[in-house]
């Protein structure tokens, strides 16, 4: 790598030292030899002393070793001066070893299938099935700011001292950062980017278990920036403080750009940077800069149109728009549409943070507000959105009055039920039947609705509607009173009506499902063309959807009915949960075939007010046509 030195940049590789990790014979042979791993302090790892850049293990690190492509071991360095472990069972024969560091970040399960492990989202991935021709270990190191380290030997099992030498996959960037801002900074990331086309700061590298070799793929998952997250990043006035950001092996070329952000509580600064000569940063090497923090010079303010035509980077921009099509409320997922167009928003959080902290809910945002955010111009698979995750910044909310349930059902004995009103305006209840009352009849904001009801002598079932009016409109509550000849009482009937995709294929069910006024509360849910999927093929892989609460009455049977069928095989059971009791409901059909009707039935002795659930015991299932009733 050269070295260039400018006024305002100093980039400089240093090669981080390796250490042999050497796996000593114990002479404790089964089915094979057992070897321990060792590797002394001081010259390796990716914790670098700041004087002279040396690497050192630290007390409790951890390494995964791999053998043979099919067992996994974990190795904890309790001593802090070696790393001391037993039980790595050798075959005969030739024996191959892969070491990967920071174990941290791998999650394994040992199967008949072999080793397999990961963490999914933008994280990690491994995967090793023991029948593949070409075996990988996946290494992402998007957040890793020590950096990833891979070894790899071919050994036998009569060596008394095989070895394994640790290399670095990524290259480490020390940035000193000046605050001349005039007082105290709170810094929450520092970003790199670089406009350079098809070079990848961050995503997947791959180690080739057959060979060792190490190749980096654009997967779904990767961008050309790199971010690292700082927990206690204050920086008093005048004072500088040094930051670690780990990237992919990657090249600037002549006139392209270098662009490092520092975000802080108090603003955005960012320096971009652009060079005479091409600008590499190898793997296993240490690039330092310095970057001087002054005053924000603010946020540009774009229109929809005007950020699509923006290049795709760390840079923060600020938009105003319409919420709609709200896809993930743990997430904050939706579109954003102003005048010129609309973009897809890939995340929103309450405050600037470099990973989705799931603080959307708490900002009591809803379709149809008008939102400010500030966000990055990310793409995924080609389609635009905006990325960073968002931050939030300002909302007017619109004017709205909603009810839940909109659907009651009682028997016939006299009583009280109710309904929830959750609005930012005034409202009033009027009654198409003057013997069923409401408390109160009026009102603002969010309210419980207790309606009153007398007692239905007849032998047909009473209707009555409940209007609730506002400014924005008019929203209604159905109440239905069964009749005093009536042996059940139907409490719930959902047909999931409107959703799209389909159930008939694998790619027909990937829009998420957020839940309506009959199920609430939904795990891992997904729109499946009028039906829903539940559960996904990623580990934690159940799923679920949760009933509003249902108030059934003492001495009855509560039964509930469904509609299921399977994947493309049948992965597991479904299981219906009332009240703490739970019925696991075996089926057979699967996504070609038609759906196959299930149900099952629990015993209430005492009068009992709870949600049922119906989930998975393992992956994925289609639900369709819920009816929840009870008998006497």
């Amino acid at each position: 790598m050269k070295k260039l030195l400018y006024s305002s940049l100093a980039i400089a590789a240093l090669a981080v030292s390796c250490q042999e990790a050497e796996l000593e014979n114990n002479n404790t042979a089964n089915n094979g030899e057992v070897f321990r791993i060792s590797a002394a302090l001081p010259e390796t790892k990716t914790t670098l002393n700041p004087d002279d850049y040396t690497v050192a293990w630290e007390s409790s690190d951890e390494l995964t070793v791999i053998v043979n492509s099919n067992t996994a071991y974990k190795f904890t360095n309790a001593g802090g001066d070696n790393f001391e472990a037993t039980g790595v069972a050798l075959e005969d024969g030739t024996n191959t070893f892969h070491v990967l560091y920071p174990y941290s970040e791998f999650v394994y399960s040992v199967d008949e299938n072999g080793v397999t492990c990961g963490r999914y989202g933008s994280k990690t991935y491994v995967s090793i099935p023991s029948e593949a021709s070409e075996k990988q270990v996946g290494l992402d190191n998007v957040d890793h700011v020590k950096g990833v380290m891979h070894g790899y030997a071919t050994v036998s099992s009569s060596e008394d001292t095989p070895s394994i030498t640790m290399h670095q996959l990524t290259s480490l960037l020390k940035i000193d950062v000046t605050n001349s801002y005039g007082e105290a900074i709170d810094v929450k990331s520092v970003t790199v980017s670089t406009d350079a086309e098809g070079e990848l700061l961050s995503g997947t590298f791959y180690v080739n278990l057959e060979d060792g070799t190490v190749e980096s793929s654009g997967a779904d998952y990767t961008h050309d920036y790199t971010t690292l997250e700082v927990t206690d990043g204050q920086i008093p006035a005048g004072e500088t403080a040094t930051f670690w950001v780990s990237a992919n092996p990657f090249k600037v070329p002549a006139g392209a750009k270098l662009v490092i952000s520092v975000n802080a509580e108090q603003g955005v600064v960012t320096d971009e940077r652009t060079y005479e000569q091409e600008l590499v940063f190898e793997a296993g090497t240490v690039n330092k800069t310095t970057f001087d923090y002054t005053t924000p010079s603010g946020i540009e303010k774009l229109t929809v149109a005007e950020f699509l035509a923006k290049p795709t980077g760390a840079t923060y921009y600020e938009l105003t728009g319409t919420i709609s099509d709200i896809t993930n409320t743990d997430y904050g997922n939706f579109n954003l549409t102003d005048g010129t167009g609309t973009v897809y928003v890939y995340g929103l959080t309450a405050s600037m943070v470099t990973e989705n902290d799931k603080s959307f809910a708490s900002l009591g945002l809803r379709e149809g507000d008008i939102l400010t955010l500030c966000g990055t111009r990310a793409e995924y698979k080609g389609d635009a959105q905006v990325g960073g995750p968002a931050y939030y910044i300002s909302h007017v909310a619109v004017p709205y009055c909603d009810v839940t349930p909109s659907t009651l059902s009682v028997d016939a004995a006299e009583g009280t039920t109710t309904f929830a009103i959750e609005s930012n305006e005034s409202w009033e209840i009027t009654s198409s039947n003057t013997s069923y009352t409401v408390s109160p009849e009026s009102g603002e904001g969010d309210k419980e609705i207790t309606v009153t009801y007398p007692a239905n002598e007849t032998d047909e079932a009473i209707t009555v509607t409940f209007t609730v009016k506002s400014e924005s409109g008019e929203k209604t509550v159905t109440l239905t009173q069964a009749s005093v000849s009536a042996t059940s009482v139907e409490l719930l009937n959902e047909t999931f009506t409107g959703l799209v995709g389909n159930n008939t294929d694998s790619n027909g069910a990937n829009t998420s499902w957020n839940g309506n006024d009959n199920f609430p509360k939904v795990t891992k849910a997904y729109q499946a063309g009028d039906a829903v999927k539940i559960g996904a093929s990623k580990n934690p892989s159940q799923g679920s959807i949760t009933s509003k609460e249902l108030t059934v009455p003492a001495n009855s049977i509560l039964t509930v009915s469904f509609d299921v069928k399977g994947w493309s095989s049948v992965e597991g059971d479904i299981e219906v949960t009332f009240n703490g009791e739970t019925h696991a409901v075996e089926y057979t059909a699967t996504m070609s075939g038609s759906f196959e009707n299930k149900t099952t039935t629990f015993n209430v002795s005492t009068e009992t007010v709870s949600s049922v659930t119906i989930g998975t015991t393992a992956k994925r299932a289609y639900i369709d046509n819920v009816i929840i009733s009870y008998s006497k």
